[in-house]
C-alpha cells in the first residue's frame, strides 16, 4: 500500500516555481504533441471561444490563438506564473487574444457562459496524481458547450504492467551493503522505508516489462462523471510472463489522445517511446524489498517467475480522504496459483494449507507478506508514539 504524501496547500505554491514549468517547457515530446493536435485542428479552432485550465506559462494559450481562435481564457491559480504568461503573452502580441485569470477554476468568475473548447495539460504522475482533472472537470461541467464542446485532450488511457527492477534495487540498497569498509546500515533502512512508503519515478526500459501492458482505466473527457475519479479498481488483471525473471513491482503511465481535424494525435508516456518528465511510476511490492533484503541483497524464490507463469493481480487507487490530489495504490498479487501456460510450470507449493507461526522466516509468498506488512505496521506504530 503506498501513498504520496503531499500535504494541503504545497500544490499551487510548487506550481509558482519556475523550474516546474522549466522542466515542463523543456519536455519536447510534451510540448510537440500539444502543439501539432492543436495547430492540425484549425477548422476546429477557428473563430472559437477556449478555455485554457491551469495555463501555466500560456503555452497552450498561445497555440490556441495561432489556430484562429476568437478569444482565449488562460485561467491560472498561481500568482507569479500568471503574471509571467502576461509578459510571454504580450510579447507574442497576442494580449487581444488571450486574457489571463488568475484564479482557481472553482473560484472563477468567467465573462461568457459557454466556452467551444477546453485545453488542458492535467496530467499527473500516473496520470491521476495531482488530480487536477477535478479541476478540468468541474470547468467541462460549468462551461463547455453540451452540444458541440471539445475536450484537449480528448481520451486518457491509463497502464500497468509487472517490471523487474534488479539493478533499482541493487542501486538504492546493495550500494550501502559495504560502502567503504564502513557501516552504513542505517541509509539502508532509510531507503528501504522509502522504497515501501511511496512509489519511484523512473525511465525503465521496455525489456524490464514482465508482459503486455494491461489497461487500467479508461477516460472519455466528455463524459466521465467528477466522481469517477474518486477510485480506479481493477480486480481481474492475469498476467503471463514473457520469460524466467523476479517479480518485484508494478509500473504505470498513460497516453493522452487529442481527436484532431483530420487525424488522431497521441501523447505517449510509456517505455519505448521518447522519453517525458513523467518518465513511469513504479509500485515495488514490500515482499519484494523484504525479500531483496533478507537474501543478502538477492531476489528470494518467492518473486520468481518461469517463463509463461501466469499471475493474478488486483489494483486499487483511492483518492485520499483529506486530500483528493492524492491517491493511495493498493496492489495484490496471487503468485502462488501461477499456472503455465506453455513450457514447463511453477511448481505449486504443497504446504499450502500448513499453518505456519506468524511471523514466519519461509520464503512463502503469505509469509513474507505477512511479516512485511507487521513489521510496517510495528514501524507506524513506532513513528506514531
Amino acid at each position: 500500500m503506498t501513498t504520496f504524501d503531499e500535504r494541503p496547500g504545497t500544490y499551487f505554491d510548487s506550481y509558482d516555481n519556475i523550474s516546474v514549468h522549466n522542466l515542463m517547457l523543456r519536455d519536447k515530446p510534451r510540448v510537440s504533441k500539444y502543439r501539432d493536435a492543436i495547430l492540425k485542428s484549425k477548422n476546429l479552432f477557428k473563430d472559437k471561444i477556449v478555455l485554457d485550465v491551469g495555463s501555466g506559462t500560456g503555452l497552450l494559450s498561445l497555440f490556441s490563438a495561432q489556430a484562429g481562435a476568437k478569444h482565449v481564457y488562460a485561467v491560472e491559480a498561481c500568482h507569479g506564473i500568471a503574471e509571467l504568461s502576461k509578459t510571454i503573452i504580450k510579447s507574442n502580441k497576442l494580449e487581444d487574444k488571450i486574457t489571463v485569470l488568475n484564479s482557481e477554476i472553482e473560484k472563477l468568475e468567467l465573462p461568457v457562459e459557454n466556452v467551444d473548447i477546453i485545453v488542458s495539460e492535467w496530467m499527473g504522475f500516473y496520470l491521476v496524481h495531482e488530480s487536477m482533472l477535478n479541476s478540468v472537470l468541474y470547468a467541462r461541467d460549468k462551461w463547455l458547450n453540451k452540444e458541440t464542446g471539445l475536450m484537449y485532450p480528448s481520451i486518457a488511457y491509463l497502464y500497468v504492467c509487472p517490471v523487474e527492477m534488479t539493478d533499482y534495487l541493487n542501486e538504492n540498497l546493495t550500494y550501502w551493503s559495504n560502502y567503504y569498509d564502513l557501516n552504513f546500515d542505517s541509509m539502508k533502512k532509510v531507503y528501504k522505508e522509502l522504497l515501501l512508503s511511496k512509489p519511484c519515478i523512473e525511465t525503465i526500459k521496455s525489456e524490464q516489462l514482465i508482459d503486455e501492458e494491461k489497461i487500467l482505466a479508461s477516460l472519455d473527457l466528455k463524459t466521465i462523471p467528477i466522481k469517477e475519479l474518486e477510485s480506479i479498481q481493477e480486480y481481474n488483471l492475469e498476467f503471463v510472463a514473457n520469460r524466467g525473471c523476479n517479480l518485484h513491482g508494478f509500473a504505470f503511465w498513460f497516453d493522452v489522445v487529442f481527436n484532431t481535424d483530420d487525424e488522431i494525435v497521441t501523447l505517449h508516456t510509456g517505455p519505448g517511446h521518447d522519453e517525458t518528465h513523467w518518465k513511469q511510476t513504479i509500485t515495488l511490492l514490500p515482499e519484494a524489498i523484504y525479500s531483496f533484503i533478507e537474501n543478502n541483497n538477492q531476489d528470494g524464490e518467492c518473486l520468481t517467475l518461469n517463463e509463461y507463469d501466469q499471475f493474478k493481480c488486483f489494483v486499487i487507487m483511492n483518492q485520499s480522504d483529506d486530500n483528493p490530489r492524492s491517491y493511495q495504490i493498493d496492489i495484490g498479487v496471487d503468485l502462488n496459483k501461477a499456472e503455465a501456460l506453455g513450457g514447463e510450470s511453477g511448481e505449486e507449493e504443497d504446504d499450502d494449507d500448513e499453518e505456519h507461526a506468524m511471523p514466519c522466516d519461509c520464503q512463502r509468498l503469505k509469509c513474507v507478506l505477512i511479516k512485511a506488512t507487521l513489521e510496517r505496521y510495528k514501524s507506524e506504530n513506532k513513528n506514531n508514539e
